[in-house]
């Protein structure tokens, strides 16, 4: 028992072992695929981000180069071309013809208002409002009224919001408009070359993104790296420097880097107080001048533009810088300054950023349905003067920000993580447990049996043994008793004889049943079949089957029916023979009443033309219902029932069973008798 314990329990921890590294092997393939998986769709979101950024940069970038292919004299409302000829081809003298900017008929799409701030006196003014005698020019040239008021009404807020105090730190009392003039200096000092911006990624970073993109990509792990987080993080940032590079290429061809002035040139330098007066009178007398002829509103102007021609004598070449797009609180503007003849001016556009915003969104609605775009904090007036160099450093190497507005983009979902399924991995690891589990089952089983197999070896070895004593010691008891005369009477000798005799039958069978059953194992017993008439069969092995009964003081009936006299079988007839001996042994050993009739009946009958069937019964006690189970194993018997019961191993019906299905026939036990027991032999029939 111990043995056998010690022997499962090695057993259930090999298998515990396999199974737990085959648990963990699965785990661990099932995360990966997983994180596979995830990186593939965070690959994917990865990459409608970025299309959707080119998307927007290019839609942006139209209105962005367009701001900043306006001149300097579009700011103003009315302006004096150059070189206007008459009918005759003669050159017009200046201040005679006048022209309307671009920018007074109506105002550019998601653009608000565009202004100039006079940088000597704080002046704020704009192209779509006119002052003095110029707006009744506007009106007889086909502004319409509500138009112009409506920007009128737009500068007048724009002036309320400059002149609010700037909450940038303690102690500073400068105003928004302050702070907006600052950004547009510091634009001048760090865009002077084209090459730099706050757009563009750190060219290093770049180069050091670039190496590792090429190197997971030559690399053997390079599908797994390209998967990862970390190598989208970084394609999204060369990505990004393509586009700042598409954009700024794009801005040099349309913008030229120098732009000389025309005709307009500087605004008087009037003090603060001396313009604001000469604007509200302007203003006031507008609608008395609205009927004047084109003559005398241009002799009203005479006046203004006398100082800018007297500048534009001397002036050098303008000098502008490009438009940067900044913050003031919520509200979006683009600004740059111009130096025309050492007069510094601030020239911006207030955008429509709600618009403007939703617009873009629009445009990459198919691809990021849920986006939004989030202003980037950093790139605001209020921000660009405390340490714009890291600032701008984090802003142009953000791998989700635009490269033409301060804006970044929010995708607004998460990477979806889609239902895996029925992947070959997992299909693979579910066959593997399959064969896994019944490979442990068949080894279960197999050590099952070849531990039963190895008991009832023992048990063999032991009843064999048990078997075998009993004979050999009467042998040599009688032989001894026998050889030294000490057996005088003839009747006592002959007794010993005989008993003798009984015990060499009984080893005799013995050995021949264990002979017979391991031919039958290895597969080396050869049938030697014949044809016979089964009543001449069972005549041949009458009288020894008679004999054995009458040992048991019992009576051998013989009974037949069905035709069964007549019925003829190709079978070996050693077999047969040796088989209704084991049943008709095992009925003299076990089925004969201490009282009653002690009878063994062999009846023989045919059914319906079907197989012959042979049954041998007693009345006896019959089979146990515990013992039916065990009845046809071999080697059964242990020794201690061997030694308190009949004589025999246990191994006749086994061996019985395995000869009749050799022959083509089964032996069963037929349950239905009410009394004794009775074993079935059936034998195929010849047709």
């Amino acid at each position: 028992m111990s043995r056998s314990w010690l022997i499962w329990s090695v057993l259930a921890a090999c298998a515990l072992l396999i199974v737990g590294a085959m648990a963990w092997s699965t785990n661990k393939a099932i995360q990966l695929e997983e994180k596979q998986a995830l990186a593939e769709s965070d690959a994917e979101l990865e990459e409608r981000v970025r299309m959707s950024l080119a998307r927007m940069d290019s839609a942006a970038s139209g209105l962005m180069i367009l701001e900043n292919q306006r001149p300097l004299h579009h700011y103003e409302p009315f302006f004096e071309p150059e070189d206007v000829l008459t009918a005759s081809f003669p050159r017009q003298v200046d201040g005679f013809a006048h022209q309307l900017s671009p920018l007074l008929p109506e105002l550019p799409e998601f653009v608000r208002l565009h202004f100039e701030i006079d940088a000597s006196n704080g002046g704020i003014t704009s192209p779509q409002v006119p002052v003095g005698s110029e707006w009744g020019y506007a009106l007889q040239n086909g502004i319409r009224l509500d138009y112009l008021s409506a920007s009128k009404g737009q500068l007048t807020k724009l002036r309320s919001l400059l002149a609010e105090s700037a909450d940038l730190e303690p102690g500073y009392e400068g105003t928004k408009m302050d702070l907006l003039c600052r950004v547009c200096t510091r634009n001048d000092e760090a865009l002077a070359s084209i090459s730099r911006s706050w757009n563009i990624p750190d060219p290093v970073i770049v180069e050091e993104v670039e190496q590792k993109v090429a190197k997971a990509r030559a690399s053997n792990e390079g599908i797994s790296q390209i998967r990862s987080q970390a190598y989208t993080q970084d394609l999204a940032i060369i990505e990004k420097n393509k586009r700042a590079e598409l954009y700024q290429s794009n801005y040099r061809r349309a913008v030229p880097k120098l732009q000389i002035a025309g005709r307009s040139g500087p605004r008087t330098d009037e003090g603060p107080a001396t313009a604001t007066r000469k604007q509200k009178a302007n203003v006031e007398s507008a609608p008395k001048e609205d009927s004047k002829s084109l003559l005398s509103l241009r002799d009203a102007g005479t006046e203004e533009r006398e100082g800018r021609q007297a500048a534009e004598l001397v002036e050098s070449p303008s000098r502008i810088s490009p438009f940067h797009p900044v913050w003031l609180g919520s509200e979006l503007f683009m600004v740059r300054e111009a130096l025309v003849a050492g007069t510094r001016r601030y020239q911006a556009v207030w955008l429509r950023a709600g618009d403007l915003g939703a617009n873009l969104l629009h445009v990459i609605r198919d691809l990021l349905p849920h986006a939004a775009l989030e202003p980037i904090s950093e790139v605001s007036a209020s921000s660009s003067s405390v340490l714009p160099d890291e600032m701008m450093k984090r802003v142009s190497n953000d791998p989700y920000a635009l490269v033409t507005l301060p804006w970044r983009i929010q995708p607004g979902e998460e990477p979806l993580r889609t239902a895996i399924g029925w992947s070959p991995l997992r299909i693979s690891l579910t066959a593997g447990w399959v064969v896994l589990l019944l490979a442990l089952l068949g080894s279960a089983m197999l050590m099952s049996g070849v531990m039963r197999l190895s008991e009832r070896r023992a048990t063999f070895v032991s009843s064999v043994t048990h078997e075998l004593r009993t004979p050999l010691t009467t042998f040599h008891l009688y032989s001894d008793m026998l050889a030294e005369g000490m057996v005088k009477e003839e009747s006592k000798k002959k007794e010993y004889l005989r008993t003798m005799r009984r015990e060499a039958e009984r080893l005799n069978h013995l050995v021949e049943n264990v002979l017979s059953y391991s031919r039958v194992e290895r597969g080396s017993a050869r049938a030697e079949c014949q044809k016979v008439r089964l009543k001449e069969l069972l005549e041949r092995m009458v009288p020894r089957l008679d004999e054995r009964v009458r040992k048991e003081e019992g009576e051998l009936r013989l009974l037949w029916s069905g035709g069964a006299e007549e019925a003829e079988v190709d079978t070996d007839l050693t077999a047969v023979e040796q088989i209704i001996f084991n049943l008709v042994d095992n009925a003299c050993k076990y089925g004969m009443p201490e009282e009653g009739e002690r009878a063994v009946l062999l009846n023989v009958s045919v059914v319906d033309s079907g197989p012959i069937r042979i049954e041998v019964s007693d009345r006896g006690p019959g089979v146990s219902h515990g013992d039916v189970k065990k009845l046809f194993r071999p080697f059964h018997k242990s020794a201690r029932e061997a030694a308190h019961s009949k004589p025999g191993v246990g191994l006749g019906l086994a061996l019985s069973r395995r000869l009749a299905r050799e022959l083509g026939g089964e032996l069963s036990l037929c349950e239905e008798k009410g009394e004794g027991s009775c074993f079935v032999l059936e034998l195929p029939a010849v047709s």
